[in-house]
């Protein structure tokens, strides 16, 4: 193992971008299997999942620790396209009417998903589906 992942941080980064990868996957088969509106709320939905069961991903990250100084840009790199396609799709079709951006939302989400003192993760739910209704 050592020998792929000489150090903690190279694990935790490849373990990542493995799980990066199949929430930008996830965006081409839902937004060819569900209509433009259900595919985008499913994908923020595998977001959240991505995003609050990492928690210590977020520490990780801001640690300095040069093994995971990629990550932040590989999220932009492979979340953001993908997202911004289900956006659009969903304000073609009239299921949105929003301009917020994916940068905009994949961030908005990320920081409502931060833990609230004497809260437990629906808390973080119920603060994401409110601003997911605005966009409607």
């Amino acid at each position: 193992m050592y020998r792929h992942f000489p150090r903690r941080s190279d694990l935790v980064a490849a373990v990542m971008a493995n799980e990066i990868d199949a929430c930008a996957d996830a965006a081409v088969t839902l937004a060819a299997t569900a209509e433009p509106g259900v595919a985008l709320m499913t994908w923020v939905e595998k977001y959240i999942e991505l995003v609050a069961t990492k928690r210590g991903f977020a520490a990780a990250l801001n640690s300095g620790d040069p093994g995971l100084h990629d990550i932040g840009p590989y999220v932009r790199e492979r979340l953001e396209p993908a997202l911004q396609t289900l956006l659009d799709s969903a304000r073609k079709a009239g299921d949105i009417h929003s301009e917020t951006t994916a940068t905009e939302l994949i961030v908005a989400i990320a920081l409502l998903c931060h833990p609230v003192p004497d809260e437990d993760t629906a808390f973080n739910r119920s603060l994401i589906r409110v601003f997911l209704q605005g966009l409607r």
